[in-house]
Order: structure tokens, then sequence, then C-alpha cells
């Protein structure tokens, strides 16, 4: 009788094994399938989502930069597997074309083949020290990632081509591949022309409103026309995210806690005012490197202090919504770097 209650157990034990196993590889074919059409995907039932959370995450990524983010609910953890092994079998069921990073409930892991080995992991772990939430390493962890592919062009491998699907041998028939040169030719035209039209000029930046008190809206505008000059969209995204951070402080402040407005108002126009001094520097020396003994070093530091402050006005919209703001004190370090201004 023992025997068989434990050949029962075992039996058990094998149908739990396996169905987790062809859970998890639900969850990866899903993922797969999903990221064919986009570049976000937030899996139905991860923890701690909503219905703007993609949207959110999408914002943070830029065209070309070859990052995919994914949000995958714990129910796809399966041991001893992690995030991390996840992302490796994502990355190898992509044709290693994507910089990948998985966040499986609170678990978030990397992979790609596409940058030095060690760069993703570490871009993620600075990611997670600042962040206070799974979506916010993130999007942090691809604002990360730009700075890193701005820096080092060299260094960043671009996927290969998917090949192309086999034709039939037609050796005595029509030479269709014809058409396939002809079409290629019509896009390296079409190409030259969109890059001949764009050179010389930078995309432009989305509007943005500024809804913060007047006191303010002229350091506002003035990172808002930051945008521009810089030549990391990455940062330049970061901007345009920031002013409506701060949009959001202002809007909650005057619904939930108006007797703060001014005293929040002065706070943010010194941090401000030191922010346009790092944008001012950083354009300088992004336009005139020969000058400067360590410049990639100084945009570096530069770039750290923008997401820095950014990730604070984050931080203060949320609380703001919560519960009455009493003061806005930024870490000294986020905008000291008094060598920078």
């Amino acid at each position: 009788m023992r025997r068989i209650m434990t050949a029962v157990f075992a039996a058990c034990a094998m149908l739990v094994v396996l169905a987790s196993t062809a859970s998890a590889q639900d969850y990866l074919g899903e993922t797969k399938k999903a990221l064919q059409q986009a570049t976000v995907y937030v899996a139905k039932g991860t923890e701690n989502t909503d219905s703007g959370t993609a949207r959110y995450l999408t914002n943070q990524l830029s065209v070309g930069d070859n990052i995919v983010l994914v949000m995958l609910p714990s129910a796809a953890k399966v041991a001893p597997d992690d995030a991390n092994s996840f992302a490796k079998k994502l990355d190898d069921a992509t044709e290693h074309r994507h910089i990948v990073a998985v966040s499986i409930g609170d678990d978030i892991g990397t992979s790609t083949t596409l940058l030095p080995d060690g760069i993703a992991a570490d871009m993620l772990q600075r990611a997670g020290g600042v962040a206070t939430s799974t979506k916010e390493t993130l999007g942090i962890f691809a604002r990360n990632i730009h700075g890193w592919q701005h820096d080092h062009p060299e260094q960043v491998k671009q996927p290969e081509a998917p090949p192309s699907a086999e034709t039939s041998d037609n050796s005595g028939g029509f030479p269709w591949w014809i058409f396939g040169v002809l079409g290629a030719i019509v896009c390296l035209v079409a190409f030259g022309a969109v890059k001949s039209r764009g050179s010389g000029q930078r995309s432009t930046p989305d509007k943005v409103r500024i809804g913060a008190p007047n006191q303010i809206k002229d350091e506002l505008q003035q990172i808002l026309d930051y945008r521009v000059k810089l030549n990391d969209p990455g940062l330049s995204n970061t901007l345009t995210q920031l002013i409506r951070d701060t949009n959001r402080v202002f809007d909650q402040l005057r619904r939930n806690a108006p007797q703060q407005v001014d005293e929040v108002t002065e706070e943010f126009e010194q941090h401000l005012q030191s922010l346009c001094k790092v944008l001012e520097s950083y354009v300088d020396i992004q336009n005139n490197r020969r000058y400067y003994e360590d410049p990639q070093q100084a945009l570096s530091d530069g770039r750290e202090a923008v997401n820095g402050f950014a990730e604070y006005v984050l931080t203060s919209a949320q609380r703001a919504g919560k519960r009455t703001l009493t003061s806005f004190n930024v870490d000294t370090k986020i905008l000291s770097a008094q060598r920078y201004r």
C-alpha cells in the first residue's frame, strides 16, 4: 500500500511539474508572438499593471533601439528558472534580434547579444537601484541603454536581417529574382529621399503643455527648448516626460493641498534653474568635445543628473496623488556635480 501511495504522489508531482513547464512554454510562445507586432508586451493578469502600463513602457523606447520590454505574472515563473532564464529563452526564440528585458512578478532579467557581455545586466541593476516599481525599473533600464548606445555607438551590434524564405528552383523559367532586385532598388531610393529630406534637422519633439505656476514657466520652457538641441533621443524623451510629471505634481497640489503650491514652486524653481545649467553645459560638451578632457564621462554625468531629477519628479507626482507634500528635498548628489555647472 505504501508503495502505491508513493507512486501516486510521485505521479501527481510529475503532473504538476509538467503543467508548470507547459504554462511557461505557453507564456514564451505568447510573448514571442506578441513581439512580432510590438516592442512591449504586458501579459494579462500581470501584478501591479493597468491599462496604461504598456503605453508608459512604449513611450520609454525609441525607434531603432532594438529594445523589447515584457511584463509577465508570477505564474510564468517555474523553478529553477528565473527572469534571466526566461529572457535568455526569449532572446533565443527571437533569433537574438533584441535587447530583452523581462519581469516575472517582481523578478527582472535581461538578455542580449547586441551589447558586450554584462552591459545590459549592469544597466538593469542601476535602474533597480533608483526605481520604486517594476514598471519604473524597465523604463529606466531603457533610458540607461539609450545613454550607453549614444556613448558607445561603435560597440552596438545591429541584428542580422532575417533569412528570406527559400524559393523553388526556377532555373528553367522566368527569372523572378529580378522583382526582388527592383524592389530593393526602389526601397533604397525611397530611403535616400527620406534621409536627404531629414538631414540637417532633428525630429520635432512632442508638444507639451506647461501647467505649472507662472513663476517656473520660463525654466520649464527652456527645458522644452533644449530637447531639439540634444543628440540623444532618449534624453530628449526624458525631458518631455519630466515636464508632464511636473504638471502632474502641481495639478495634484492644487486639488489636494493648495496651501502648499507656493512653497513647492519655490523649491522647484531652484532645482529647475540648476537643471537648465546642466543642460546648457551638456549641449556645449556635446557640440565641442575636443575642448574637454573627458567628454564621454562628462556627458554620462550630465545624463545621470537629468535622469535622477526626472525620477525624483516622478516620485513627487506619485506622492502628490496620495497625500499632501510638506517638502521637496532633492538628493544633493543628483544635481550637485559642481564641476559640471
